[in-house]
């Protein structure tokens, strides 16, 4: 026996009331960031940082990173890799906080931009409007900080920044700021 029609009506009203559902819970699970939020992520992310990628598509690899104060809207660091670098720029714009990730490997120099989504926690959330198959977490904690690239929403890359008590050569460490705040 077939199934009855609904009408037009009814269909259309059963998809909008889905939709208004499906908007509320995520509204529930998604919070937007303040603007101190924003200045205590900015503020507990800068510094040298000692890193392993933990896990990656190649095995484990060295990760040091130092994230400079380019601007007070912009934190900014490079992780000078053997294949590539990898430039992380934290910014602020329209009351939002922005990710520009940039990985020069195979000679790359189109940066993909993200924009936070939500905090849960500790745990920011960064998802890319025009690549929606890449999302990133930072989670920073006193002493480090864990960074997690997915990749169609499976586990990609897996980074684990150590706070480290070294000082840098001013020398080096200006040269740096000026790679890893020159803008993407």
């Amino acid at each position: 026996m077939p199934l009855p029609r609904m009408p037009l009506r009814n269909t259309l009203i059963s998809c909008l009331l889905g939709l208004c559902s499906f908007i509320v819970n995520s509204a529930e699970t998604t919070k937007t960031l303040t603007e101190a939020e924003i200045d205590h992520f900015m503020a507990s992310i800068q510094g040298t940082w000692n890193g392993r990628a933990i896990e990656t598509p190649v095995g484990p690899v060295g990760y040091d990173i130092t994230f400079h104060s380019c601007s007070s809207n912009k934190i900014a660091g490079i992780a000078e890799l053997k294949a590539s670098n990898h430039h992380w720029q934290f910014w602020r714009s329209n009351n939002a906080l922005h990710l520009s990730f940039l990985s020069t490997f195979r000679g790359n120099q189109n940066p993909i931009q993200l924009v936070a989504s939500k905090a849960e926690e500790n745990t920011l959330h960064f998802y890319a409007p025009k690549l929606d198959l890449l999302t990133v977490t930072v989670t920073p904690f006193d002493q480090h900080i864990d960074l997690r690239i997915f990749h169609h929403q499976q586990p990609h890359v897996y980074i684990r920044l150590k706070n480290s008590n070294q000082s840098i050569a001013g020398a080096i460490l200006a040269k740096n700021k000026v790679l890893a705040c020159k803008d993407l």
